[in-house]
């Protein structure tokens, strides 16, 4: 770590050919860890990278710029409260559905759409392109363990992590396997996390929902309190209910916080159900997990129904028990995300003459309250067409209707990306993401942070001692100093009096082009302090740096923090 005193840019750019007094101070080597050094410098005229406009069209441009600017100088005087996110380079978009209602359209999306999407992304903002379809080949290892529903929630969490614009459209992860198989609430949390994994991930589109004739399969949660299913008994025995079942496929973990009853795998107690070596025992396990399934899935409605007349249970923790999988992606991918206007579609279809009485409340609810309360008219799109072929919706007799949606699907999520990044443009320059790059990694890697208390307490005795020498922090591979230094260097500003204002210079050596080399690294660190164009000379890069160091007051100090792995 390294402590040296520098000017605020604004003050030097207001007195760019001020004259300060030369060090003092004797000249300190590069290291790990703090370096601080109180000195300030000869004349030295710095630019600021960053103004706003002279000329503004209107309040809310000017306000944009000075939004903008002030961003950027958070950014490069180290705060680790209000940046931004790192740009993403990834669209990353989770499809829902169930299984059976959109299966041409989603074959239409993945042999036309996709690949056009993905040659859009590449060619004309240098971004890959990806969909999470869950429907797709999940297999009955996933229903063993009861995988399937979690398998869907992370995927969702990954392309709106992951995604630039569009990251929702509910197309089903259920291709290839039977709605039952696949709604199985692990499989649900995992659908869940993965739609984390798309919001956090991508950049601009990252959810996209079909919303049609079926609500979806409804399956027994894969975990249930242990206090809640001991009141769901209770209120099953008072009714002269049988819970042998319960007591069988529900086995009690401790060790959980809360403790909880886990839903077993299936192949645990029916030990075929996975024997594809044996047809005949497997069809056999197969069906008595549906018969049990089934039970259960009554018994616990029933049960939770009774709690929620009783006030025992609120209404969304009833309604757990109802709830399809379709329903509980919406939930994380559309209802609880954060701006889903600029993230999520939704594509509603109707098809005359026919009514599915399969939780047509439920269904209607979300599709048509619900989602419209959350998404604007613009970001949903409805469709009606006519009964035909065996399952409604025929290549041929419907072929216009597969032709627009194919079209609008195209044109939405490239209109999505579009906005994306040009909302990201003004942060699209070289400087300002190393510089963030580097403050998130610290954000990250301190996260976890817990402990260390004697580590912290020096640190802090250091920054407020009037030491000019610098500090190691090293050890053993894995024991903690990334973490920490990256801790030191988001507490840091507490341990400095109320009237100064230090400067932080982060560095992870070695986790971008720029902090893999001495050339390059000193370039950005100069250039993120002094704001002008950097010699290319090594031994000139040394004196740029040298001088830059010199900047110096009591009031503005200038913290450096460098990591490197041995």
């Amino acid at each position: 770590m390294l402590k040296v005193r520098v000017l605020d840019h604004r003050d030097i750019k207001r007195n760019a050919d001020r004259t300060i007094k030369q060090p003092t101070a004797k000249r300190n080597s590069l290291n790990n860890g703090i370096f601080r050094r109180k000195s300030p410098s000869k004349n030295v005229k710095v630019e600021t990278l960053i103004q706003p406009e002279a000329e503004v069209q209107g309040d809310t441009n000017e306000k944009a710029d000075l939004k903008v600017a002030a961003t950027f100088e958070r950014v490069f005087q180290g705060h680790f409260v209000d940046i931004p996110s790192p740009l993403s380079k990834l669209v990353r978009v989770f499809t829902s559905s169930t299984f059976t209602d959109t299966t041409v359209e989603r074959n239409a999306l993945m042999e036309d759409v996709y690949p056009a999407l993905k040659e859009f992304c590449r060619e004309t903002h240098g971004l890959d392109f990806q969909v999470v379809d869950m429907r797709w080949g999940v297999r009955d290892e996933a229903t063993d363990d009861h995988m399937t529903t979690k398998l869907c929630i992370n995927e969702i969490g990954n392309c709106q992590r992951l995604s630039l614009g569009p990251n929702f459209v509910v197309v089903d992860m259920r291709w290839g396997v039977r709605d039952e198989a696949t709604d199985d609430h692990m499989t649900t949390k995992l659908c869940i996390n993965e739609i984390g994994n798309c919001q956090r991930l991508s950049l601009g589109p990252n959810f996209v929902v079909f919303l049609c004739q079926k609500y979806g399969y409804r399956p027994i949660p894969s975990e249930i309190l242990c206090t809640e299913l001991d009141m769901l008994k209770r209120a099953l025995r008072d009714e002269h209910e049988d819970t042998s079942l319960l007591d069988t496929w529900y086995i009690e973990d401790a060790n959980a916080v809360p403790a909880l009853f886990i839903l077993q795998p299936i192949s645990s107690i029916l030990v075929n159900f996975n024997n594809k070596r044996i047809p005949k025992l497997q069809k056999q396990d197969a069906a008595a997990w549906w018969e049990a399934e089934a039970s259960m899935q009554n018994s616990l409605r029933k049960a939770a129904k009774i709690c929620y007349d009783r006030g025992y249970l609120t209404h969304e923790q009833m309604h757990n028990y109802f709830m399809s999988v379709t329903e509980r992606e919406v939930i994380h991918g559309i209802l609880k995300a954060k701006n889903p206007n600029e993230h999520c579609l939704c594509y509603v279809r109707h098809i005359n003459n026919i009514v599915c009485a399969e939780a047509q409340q439920l269904l209607s609810s979300l599709r048509d309250e619900r989602v419209p309360a959350k998404l604007d008219a613009a970001n949903i799109r409805r469709s009606t067409i006519e009964w035909a072929g065996r399952d409604g919706v025929d290549t041929v007799f419907h072929a216009d209707y597969i032709k627009r949606f194919c079209n609008d699907f195209y044109e939405s999520i490239t209109q999505m990306v579009n906005k994306a990044m040009k909302k990201h443009d003004k942060f699209r320059d070289h400087l300002f993401s190393e510089v963030l790059q580097h403050l998130c990694n610290a954000l990250s890697v301190s996260n976890m942070f817990f402990g260390r208390d004697d580590e912290l307490k020096a640190a802090e005795s250091y920054i407020r001692s009037n030491s000019n020498v610098p500090v190691v922090y090293y050890g053993e591979n894995g024991c903690g100093k990334t973490s920490t230094l990256a801790k030191i260097a988001r507490e840091i500003r507490n341990w400095y009096d109320r009237g100064e204002q230090p400067i932080i210079v982060l560095r992870f050596l070695g986790t971008s082009p720029a902090s893999s080399s001495i050339a390059p690294l000193l370039t950005s660190v100069c250039d993120q302090e002094l704001r002008g164009t950097s010699p290319t000379e090594l031994s000139k890069l040394f004196l740029h740096f040298k001088k830059m160091t010199t900047l110096a007051t009591d009031q503005k100090p200038l913290v450096f923090f460098v990591n490197f792995f041995i």
